[in-house]
């Protein structure tokens, strides 16, 4: 219906020209004002078409000392920006007048400050529970200030998400997870945010965390959170079939604390207790191929009693997590596992994670790495190895297939936007991309026998997530297939 109106409006208008008039049409071919990936592009094509009428347009040129004469003229009128005497809540707004004292009140006594203004109104409204915030300049009785109009999101400040994943390989091992969030906002004088989880399926969880600002803007943050989960773990034979599939239960609390820098990293520590246990769903304990198996993997099935400790750094740039066209992300982090009942020794791991993304036309390449290494040998607790297996991770296997105390994967993603997205509910951004990937896991430091692997996929960016149909192929002739619907939290 928009772009009817639209289409309608410029009818009219073009309706209006003169013979005098001079009218530019670039050659945008059957492009749309949703293909945001072209805009580039789409300038050149602009830039062209107007420099092919550049006969037409040197007719109204001014000359060089008019021009100059028009921007003395407009110059001169322009007063420059008033000093700011104080600052104050709209009607209807006065419910933030104390974060608006707070956030803008350093202002006041100075020459107007653009820039500033703008990046404090950012700031703000990048809190959420919004739905808009402006400022204007105001002037009473010769008096200048700054009057800010904030109106409250009329989905909060309290509300509930809903999130649903799907997968599937095809080959009758099929998983769902359902999932319902509620988030509780300003539950505190610094607009500290209460969210708390339940999800079943797969991995069933009930979590709950509260998150506290130290102070307003500060960025600094306190974090108590608990929850308690069951998830499976299946143990996969080299030839791909399942052998035996747990369900571990387990239950964690613990502390974080640390700072937000903006909206592009964290640095976050904290210290955490985690309990739990391994419960045989399919299998036999007495099967010769699984003792002989956790033999050979040096694998422990052990109830488990940690202490852990971790602190972390993230850096994050990147415009989207389902689908990036562009920018970075990256986290550092080391965790330490003290105090253990239920394994050999304690253990230290460091583990690094990156992703960078560019765009070109309709066209993105994306890479990514990851790696960990447990700075201990004989690590055997199953529940802090790493592991591998499953789309973009060793696309040729199934999923968490393998496992180890040091692992390292990096991949080469390529994908081409080939349909547009729209209004409608199923015209929506679809991509057409592989996928290169090589890594391992490794039970000595040693790194070698890197295993290749590659996929094919098709991938919908849709209102509850992103859906893919994929296969993926490893260099041993496996090959697996995957179909995933949405995600979770």
């Amino acid at each position: 219906m928009l772009a009817i109106l639209i289409r309608r409006n410029a009818e009219v208008q073009l309706a209006t020209l003169t013979p005098h008039d001079i009218l530019i049409q670039p050659a945008l071919g059957e492009a749309s004002s949703f293909d945001f990936g072209i805009v580039s592009g789409a300038i050149g094509i602009g830039e062209t078409a107007a420099r092919d009428e550049a006969g037409g347009l040197a007719a109204l040129a001014v000359s060089y000392e008019d021009m100059q004469r028009y921007v003395q003229r407009r110059e001169s009128l322009r007063s420059p920006p008033p000093s700011i005497d104080f600052v104050r809540a709209d009607p209807g707004s006065e419910a933030y007048r104390p974060v608006v004292d707070d956030l803008f009140g350093d202002l006041t006594g100075k020459p107007l400050a653009p820039q500033a203004a703008a990046e404090r109104v950012t700031e703000l409204y990048g809190r959420g529970g919004l739905d808009t915030l402006d400022y204007r300049v105001v002037g009473e009785g010769g008096r200048y200030g700054l009057a800010i109009d904030a109106r409250r999101s009329s989905l909060g400040p309290h509300y509930l998400r809903f999130g649903l994943s799907l997968q599937d390989d095809f080959q009758g091992n099929s998983t769902y997870n359902a999932a319902v969030r509620l988030v509780m906002s300003d539950v505190t004088p610094n607009a500290g945010e209460w969210v708390t989880d339940m999800q079943i399926g797969n991995i069933s969880r009930v979590s709950t965390e509260l998150f506290l600002p130290l102070a307003k803007f500060s960025g600094w943050f306190a974090m108590p959170h608990g929850s308690t989960s069951s998830r499976d773990l299946d143990l996969i034979q080299q030839n791909q079939s399942l052998l035996a599939e747990y369900r571990v239960h387990s239950l964690d609390f613990g502390l974080d604390f640390g700072r937000q820098f903006g909206n592009w990293g964290e640095i976050r520590s904290g210290v955490f207790r985690e309990q739990g246990h391994f419960h045989l769903k399919i299998g036999d304990t007495a099967d010769p191929n699984l003792q002989l198996y956790l033999q050979q993997q040096n694998f422990t099935l052990t109830p488990f009693n940690t202490h852990n400790y971790f602190v972390r750094f993230t850096y994050d740039r990147l415009d989207d997590v389902n689908f990036p066209h562009r920018g970075q992300l990256a986290t550092l982090q080391w965790t330490g596992e003290r105090n253990v009942s239920g394994a050999e020794r304690p253990s230290d791991q460091v583990t690094l994670n990156y992703i960078g993304a560019y765009t070109l036309g309709r066209t993105t390449v994306s890479f990514s790495a990851s790696g960990g290494m447990t700075l201990q040998s004989r690590v055997t607790d199953v529940n802090s190895l790493f592991s591998l297996g499953g789309f973009l991770n060793l696309s040729g296997l199934r999923v968490n297939s393998l496992f180890g105390p040091d692992f390292g994967i990096a991949r080469v993603l390529a994908y081409r936007q080939i349909g547009r997205g729209g209004p409608g509910y199923l015209d929506v951004p679809t991509y057409l991309g592989m996928s290169l990937e090589a890594g391992n896991v490794w039970q000595k430091r040693s790194f070698g026998s890197t295993q290749k692997d590659a996929s094919v996929f098709i991938g919908l960016d849709t209102l509850i997530g992103p859906v893919y149909l994929a296969s993926g192929f490893d260099d041993h002739g496996n090959q697996a297939f995957y179909l995933f619907l949405g995600r979770t939290f």
